[in-house]
């Protein structure tokens, strides 16, 4: 309460001096006396006509700097007064005998602070000539400026408070300033239109006005609400709406008053009594609401400034003092809501829940009678102790107790931590891994070092056969079968790890070799439901008797590494899988034509390095389209299948066989001369007639080939020259009657197409 009588106070006479210091600099020096205010029919046709007048016609401003000193001087005073009697009212609410004195005071204090503004708009009102005014452009877009950065300011302390606490009101808050900043903004963008369009000028004012107090209203309705999921607060489609009403009021707006039946200032008026009336209601339920909160005054407060400064806006006439100072009004309510949502930012980020510096005091105060109610009672426990020699040695002995086993537990983190950094090794070296045999042995190293003194093996599942066979081992102990089925392991048999601590405890795997000295451990490798081996462990010192059971924590480490292999390999298939399927024709298991390619030009570069020569057969089917027309095409895919296997045992090792696409195939034969490839394709043209295919228990006939020869250098240098070569040696075969080889014809530039 002592803050906010501060900030009310503080506030509401800095208000003042600034229209003081408005008033008195733009007197005029000739004015002797204040004139009555204007008759309501005068001030009609006064609002109808110009509204202002032009600075340039405005008299000399005499700057009197002594009154003006004055002034600031009784403010200070007012100032420093207010602040002794906030002190004063503090002081008595401490007290416990004026406790009924002070509540009482610190009201009529929070009401003076109150009437500030509505004093300073009555005298405006009374005592300042109507006529009087200052009108300047430059300082009135400034001042709009200033609101609307204040406003944008706030909107954001509230949008990030309700991010974070989910607070309705604090969203209902923050869109209402985010309206008051959209339909606001045209009025300071609009202040050079004065002259000639005065209604296009206010309307928005009044405007911006109305769309704060609803919104301010629907937040006090919606103030006990639940607050919104976080899912709700990240998603912008609550927020799109608002943003898109907000520019269509603007444009509306801006239509109106540009229309013929808008250019009355009637209208002005009437947006002024609509946005006191919205703001009256706010203030009237917020108060009906009687809601408990530490910061609702500053709402209620600021919600009564808005008020009077609606007021004033209805009551003076534009660019007139009390028109300016309604805009100081307005501005301190921004101020002052604006310092409440600081404050809950600062806090808990809830309406709900923040507080302000007195309660915290009360709790400090509160916590602090605690502490040295705590802190005696351990006073009177302190010397107890002293006094009971027999519970100091207690307390000793359970020291030394505490400080064994806190000894153990940093024993075994540290162990931990090795067992971890290894098992990061292994996992970023099985990353790193391309084949079945390089993980194999990784995985052994890693398990001499975390599995030290013991012995084991990695054992993998051949699906095929249902066997299991060793794949790596390490350590000295015998561990058994080289080679067993899954069946004769229990860990596969009951899909979990099986422990084993000697033949008297427990079944024995039939793989284990015997005898066994301290137990063994067999962990199945799974990965995506299916089982992938065994990972087994023998023991070369007993295990240590745990809280949680003998041999626990090894199980567990064992189990925890059985899962690392069983993924690292699973992706080492996967990743075979999709290399055999990227580099594979699906239907004769030889290589594809993209494979074909990419091996040819780097046989060139290994050939023109070792000049070497390269040999490039193409072969294709004779009379393949009557297999699918005879058939059928299933028959086809029956013969391509059986050429793919024929081919690859017709090849050397280091030769690459590949389907070229439909019914032509490629051989390419590294280090192979002209005679040696003719020779090849000789072979393989014979061969093939002797291939007997079947479909459906029915012969498919005699299978040919016609075959095409490219070498290099002779027939080309590039891969495009030796495949087109081969392809019209291809075609002269066909021409020729099929079933033959023919050699390509040699290129007048080797480096060209023929």
């Amino acid at each position: 309460m002592a803050r906010l009588l501060d900030v009310t106070c503080a506030g509401s006479i800095v208000w003042l001096i600034g229209m003081g210091c408005v008033t008195v600099v733009a007197q005029p020096a000739s004015a002797q006396a204040i004139p009555r205010p204007p008759s309501p029919a005068s001030r009609d046709r006064e609002l109808t006509a110009r509204p202002v007048k032009v600075l340039n016609s405005i008299p000399i401003v005499e700057f009197r700097f002594r009154s003006l000193r004055g002034s600031m001087a009784k403010w200070f005073l007012t100032l420093r007064s207010a602040f002794r009697a906030i002190r004063f009212a503090d002081t008595l609410s401490h007290s416990s005998s004026l406790s009924r004195i002070s509540l009482p005071y610190k009201r009529a204090v929070l009401a003076g602070a109150m009437a500030l503004p509505i004093l300073g708009a009555a005298y405006l009102w009374f005592l300042v000539d109507p006529q009087r005014t200052f009108y300047s452009a430059l300082f009135h877009e400034g001042v709009t400026a200033l609101t609307v950065l204040a406003a944008a300011v706030l909107a954001a302390a509230a949008y990030r408070n309700y991010h974070r606490s989910g607070d309705p009101f604090l969203r209902h808050v923050c869109l209402g300033f985010l309206g008051f900043i959209f339909v606001y903004t045209p009025h300071g963008l609009l202040t050079r239109l004065a002259d000639h369009h005065a209604t296009a000028f206010l309307m928005f004012g009044p405007a911006a006005r109305l769309v704060l107090s609803i919104y301010l209203l629907i937040a006090v309705l919606h103030f006990y609400d639940l607050p919104d999921e976080p899912a709700l607060r990240s998603k912008r489609f609550q927020w799109w709406p608002h943003l898109l009403s907000f520019t269509l009021l603007d444009l509306l707006l801006y239509s109106l008053t540009m229309s013929p039946t808008g250019l009355s200032l009637g209208n002005v008026t009437i947006a002024e009594s609509l946005a006191l009336t919205g703001t009256g209601i706010a203030v009237a339920v917020t108060v009906s609401q009687r809601i408990r909160a530490s910061l609702m005054s500053f709402h209620l407060f600021a919600l009564l400034l808005f008020v009077q400064a609606c007021a004033a806006f209805l009551l003076g006439r534009p660019w007139s003092h009390l028109w300016w100072f309604a805009h100081f009004i307005g501005a301190a309510g921004v101020c002052v809501l604006g310092y409440a949502m600081v404050r809950v930012f600062e806090t808990t980020n809830s309406f709900h829940t923040a507080y302000d510096e007195g309660e915290l005091f009360e709790k400090l105060r509160a916590r602090s009678q605690e502490l040295e109610a705590a802190n005696r009672q351990l006073t009177a426990f302190s010397d107890r102790i002293s006094q009971s020699l027999t519970e100091r040695r207690q307390a000793e002995e359970a020291l030394k107790q505490a400080h064994e086993k806190l000894t153990g537990w940093v024993d075994e983190l540290e162990e931990r931590h090795r067992e971890i950094t290894l098992m990061s090794e292994m996992g970023n070296l099985l990353q790193s891994c391309i084949s079945a045999r390089e993980a194999s042995t990784v995985i052994a190293e890693s398990a001499k070092k975390l599995f030290p003194g013991d012995s084991g093996g990695l054992y993998m599942l051949n699906a095929t056969q249902n066997l299991l066979e060793m794949d790596a081992s390490w350590g000295q102990a015998p561990l058994g079968a080289a080679v067993f089925e899954a069946n004769e392991c229990w860990a596969l048999r009951r899909g979990r790890a099986h422990q084993v601590e000697d033949l008297s405890s427990g079944l024995v795997c039939a793989h284990v070799s015997t005898p066994i000295s301290f137990g063994c451990f067999c962990v199945p490798m799974m990965a995506q439901g299916q089982a992938l081996g065994v990972f087994h462990l023998r023991l070369g010192a007993p295990l240590q008797t745990q809280a949680d059971g003998p041999g626990k924590p090894k199980l567990n480490l064992a189990q925890t590494i059985a899962e690392q292999i069983a993924l690292a390999l699973a992706n080492l298939n996967l990743r075979e899988t999709l290399r055999h399927q990227s580099t594979r024709d699906p239907l004769t298991g030889l290589f594809n034509r993209r494979y074909m390619e990419a091996s040819l030009e780097r046989e060139l570069c290994q050939a023109e390095r070792t000049q070497d020569p390269l040999g490039l057969i193409m072969l294709d089917i004779d009379h393949f389209k009557r297999v699918n027309d005879t058939y059928s095409h299933e028959a086809g895919d029956t013969l391509l299948r059986a050429l793919g296997t024929f081919l690859q045992s017709q090849v050397r090792g280091g030769d690459i066989a590949c389907r070229y696409g439909g019914e032509e195939f490629t051989l390419i034969l590294p280090a192979a001369s002209a005679e040696a490839t003719a020779e090849r394709a000789e072979h393989v043209r014979e061969a093939v007639t002797r291939l007997k295919v079947q479909y459906r228990d029915e012969p498919l006939g005699a299978v040919t080939f016609s075959l095409g020869i490219a070498v290099y250098p002779e027939h080309g240098t590039t891969p495009e020259a030796l495949m087109r070569t081969a392809d019209l040696a291809l075609y002269r075969a066909k021409a020729l009657g099929r079933n033959r080889v023919v050699v390509g014809e040699v290129a007048a530039d080797p480096t060209h197409l023929p």
